[in-house]
């Protein structure tokens, strides 16, 4: 067997992709270029033939092959920037066992395939900021844990088409030791200083997002609700929010916010001049708040544009003519969910089928256990009423509910052609005559197959198979409606 030449015998081109190999980076001076009698592939293929065949790949196999060569690198960063991605750069106090992600995620890949992190160890500001100047034009949505103000002009600097920003539990002192190694360094929240403010200002946002962030106030948000570009604005678990940051709308010249949600803030009161600021709202989400609903009929009347309204978790709030005449006002209300609120009855069902005949999605589960003796109740006839009075709707929500037969979803689905699922979680007389329920397969059914939510009933998961034309789900999944 003979020998293998020396290193230093090498071609030039060889010789450096093996120092390459060696120290695990290149010299600047020695760009990977092959010698005329080693042509690569991409002396064969234009870019074009070369997105075409990469069109075809998900981002973790594009990704994988990034480390080949500086040319093959290159070729690579440069397909990126033509593509729109999610550049995700965030670590989970609650889930501290998972290392920091730094990676992305393809926005038009109809597979939803996920990239493998650039790094499986720590992902460090540095990290951050070199992955955001190499993929900057292809970068449309960023998610990260720690916007501070050299983050901030890296991002406003490289990502000129970025139109979401979603900051996730970001947090002013980090005390779990675990979240502290893998937190972003010189993570300290932004001052907005007038630079800091026109970075704000060019970036255009469309998109901004506070998931558990518990450093964020009403002057932080107002900052950038100041943008024009502004179109939706979500703020979760946040106590320091208490809705005052909607009163800089009444300032700017041009108004575009469209979608609106405060979840699991401190807000307990809403000033009804703000309503002239938000005609243009086609979503309000004020669940899990202090709010009380009787300050919000001023409010709704104002805002004719509404399609989705999300009330959840007010037990005691009231539901009265007021708020009912309310929402008969919303003429293009599309999905309304109020859950966990005890006030929730048969005449209140009537008077909103009524008021909202487009109505497509209702969620008004109701807890199981825990709940107040004097509390309204829903009954069969009220939720069949209601689905006769608004045949168009498309999914409904009646978890928990102790009224509900296997005979009155048979009902529900008669009254409802477009019916595409019924949320029975939790009812007790469910599943007492499974032979009613599978009576619904249609197997050429308009809406395609029926399904019916049956975790925490009487059906049995390893006994009860659902014919064609019905989908049995027994996972206890949250409500129908989702925050992101």
């Amino acid at each position: 067997m003979s020998e293998s030449p020396p290193i230093g015998n090498e071609p030039a081109a060889k010789r450096a992709r093996i120092d390459d190999d060696a120290n695990g980076e290149v010299e600047q001076n020695n760009d990977i270029e092959m010698c005329a009698d080693e042509p690569t592939i991409l002396e064969f293929l234009n870019r074009d033939v070369l997105s075409i065949i990469l069109d075809k790949l998900s981002t973790d196999d594009i990704l994988g092959t990034i480390t080949v060569s500086r040319k093959w690198r290159n070729a690579i960063l440069e397909y990126l920037k033509g593509s729109h991605y999610c550049f995700e750069h965030y670590y989970l106090p609650r889930l501290h066992f998972v290392p920091r992600l730094l990676g992305l995620v393809s926005t038009n890949d109809v597979r939803g395939s996920r990239s493998t992190p650039f790094d499986t160890c720590l992902g460090d500001l540095r990290n951050f900021q070199t992955k955001i100047m190499e993929l900057g034009p292809g970068i449309v949505k960023i998610i990260l844990d720690c916007l501070n103000e050299n983050s901030l002009k890296t991002i406003t600097q490289n990502c000129p088409n970025l139109k979401e920003l979603m900051v996730v539990a970001m947090q002013e002192h980090p005390t779990h030791k675990r979240f502290l190694r893998n937190a972003t360094r010189q993570c300290e929240p932004l001052s907005f200083t007038e630079e800091v403010r026109q970075c704000l200002k060019e970036l255009q946002l469309k998109r901004v997002m506070f998931i558990d962030c518990n450093i964020v106030t009403d002057e932080y948000v107002s900052e950038f609700l100041k943008s024009d570009s502004i179109e939706e604005l979500v703020v979760t678990r946040s106590s320091s929010v208490e809705g005052d940051c909607l009163s800089c709308l009444s300032q700017k010249k041009e108004n575009n916010l469209k979608s609106l949600r405060l979840v699991g803030c401190g807000l307990d009161y809403l000033d009804p001049a703000v309503a002239n600021h938000l005609t243009k709202l086609t979503t309000l989400d004020l669940s899990n708040n202090s709010l009380e609903l009787q300050y919000l009929p001023p409010l709704l009347e104002k805002m004719s544009n509404l399609e989705y309204l999300f009330l959840n978790c007010y037990p005691n709030a009231d539901l009265g003519a007021g708020f009912v005449q309310s929402l008969s006002r919303l003429g293009r209300l599309k999905h309304l969910s109020l859950c966990w609120n005890d006030n929730v009855s048969d005449e209140w069902l009537e008077a909103v089928a009524r008021g909202c005949p487009g109505l497509q999605t209702l969620d008004i589960e109701t807890k199981t256990s825990g709940y107040r003796l004097d509390r309204a109740t829903v009954t069969a006839a009220g939720i069949l009423a209601l689905c006769r009075a608004a045949p168009g709707l498309e999914h409904l929500g009646i978890a928990g509910n102790g009224d509900v037969t296997d005979a009155t979803v048979a009902d529900i689905a008669a009254a409802c052609p477009k019916l595409e699922s019924v949320d029975l979680r939790g009812c007790a007389k469910i599943a007492q005559n499974i032979d009613i329920l599978t009576a619904l397969a249609v197997p050429q059914r308009p809406a395609g197959p029926l399904r019916l939510r049956l975790a925490r009933t009487a059906a049995n998961t390893y006994q009860t198979q659902a014919p064609q034309g019905l989908i049995f789900d027994f996972v206890d999944a949250p409500r129908l409606f989702r925050l992101v």
